[in-house]
């Protein structure tokens, strides 16, 4: 018997790289899809988050952190008179009032679960988060009416199904 051949020939080393050319114009473009899909969720989460916290401040009467302000077109927007910003290449896209396009809308979620935009109140709020021109998300918030609690003042007014009794 002969000596083991070691190494690799020039015909195996060909093959690889054919394969290999063969692959990667297939799974280059989804690698780079899925990497970029995963880059832009936490910033549609950063606007999404922000609309959510606003009006759950708003909802509990803290007036300062229920504001926000958007601008079509720009990099960030303001959350409690604080800027906010995206990151590179992200911005926020068009602004939607109860359907209308707006290019600026500043927002005040009220404690009647109301949304008051550009001193009107609204039943509809859309921002749209966009990169390279292409919309990614669209965060959506809508008016809500809170049951009405007057009967806090006068407990009497309730059947006596639903008023408690004290013993």
């Amino acid at each position: 018997m002969g000596k083991p051949i070691l190494g690799v020939t020039l015909v195996e080393l060909l093959l690889v790289v054919a394969l290999m050319a063969v692959i990667a114009p297939i799974t280059y473009p989804l690698a780079l899809q899925m990497l970029t899909e995963t880059n832009d969720q936490p910033v549609a989460n950063l606007v999404r988050e922000s609309v959510s916290h606003a009006n759950s401040m708003g909802l509990i009467g803290r007036d300062k952190e229920s504001q926000l302000s958007f601008e079509s077109g720009k990099s960030s927007f303001s959350r409690a008179d604080k800027a906010v910003s995206l990151p590179d290449g992200y911005e926020i896209g068009d602004i939607y009032l109860d359907g209308e396009k707006e290019s600026a809308a500043d927002i005040k979620f009220k404690l009647s679960g109301k949304i008051v935009a550009n001193n009107t109140e609204i039943d509809k709020l859309v921002v749209e988060v966009k990169r390279g021109g292409t919309v990614l998300e669209s965060v959506e918030a809508a008016g809500r009416s809170v049951t009405d609690e007057s009967w806090k003042n006068d407990p009497s007014s309730l059947s006596s199904s639903t008023r408690c009794r004290f013993l």
